[in-house]
């Protein structure tokens, strides 16, 4: 008997949270390729653009290399891409950031570079973001050297991810 209770509560859980995930969902629309966005999500900004979406807009600052950690720490690969982002919350309500689920990056050599949490930032671009606020910080990854990198951003887990690419001639 308790084994059922316990499977019936954890199904209304994972039911009551996965209808969270969904409440911002549009209507598809066939001839717009991006129903969440108003940039097409297969053309890549750079450093200094922003990209608006439905309900958020996120601009790429800058891009700097460090190889400067905490505690001692050091990047295990060549060096740490540290890249200053701001996130808008255009929402009426408060948008919650995770660089950890929210973020990636990609080099011009097709592999993706772990987040760097033990790189030395400024301030993290972590926490949440009140409606109709801002958050502005950084989010570092350990990478090799290359010619440029993609980094990623979706505003939601089962969101369509926005680009910005960044040139290597393009860091600090």
């Amino acid at each position: 008997m308790k084994k059922i209770a316990g499977i019936l509560a954890g199904l209304f859980l994972l039911f009551s949270l996965s209808g969270c995930a969904f409440q911002n969902v549009g209507k598809f629309d066939e001839k717009d390729p991006s129903p969440n966005s108003e940039t097409p999500l297969n053309e890549a900004k750079s450093i200094g653009d922003t990209i608006v979406g439905e309900d958020y807009s996120i601009t790429l600052n800058g891009a700097r290399y460090s190889t400067a950690g905490v505690l001692g720490s050091e990047p295990s690969n060549d060096k740490y891409l540290i890249l200053d982002v701001t996130v808008e919350n255009n929402s009426a309500e408060e948008l919650s950031l995770s660089t950890l689920l929210l973020t990636q990056l990609q080099g011009s050599d097709s592999r993706r570079y772990d987040l760097a949490l033990f790189a030395d930032t400024d301030s993290p671009l972590d926490g949440s973001v009140p409606a109709q606020g801002q958050l502005r910080g950084e989010v570092a990854f350990d990478v090799k050297e290359q010619d440029a990198y993609t980094f990623s951003y979706k505003n939601g887990l089962l969101a369509d991810s926005v680009q910005f690419e960044v040139p290597a001639t393009s860091i600090n």
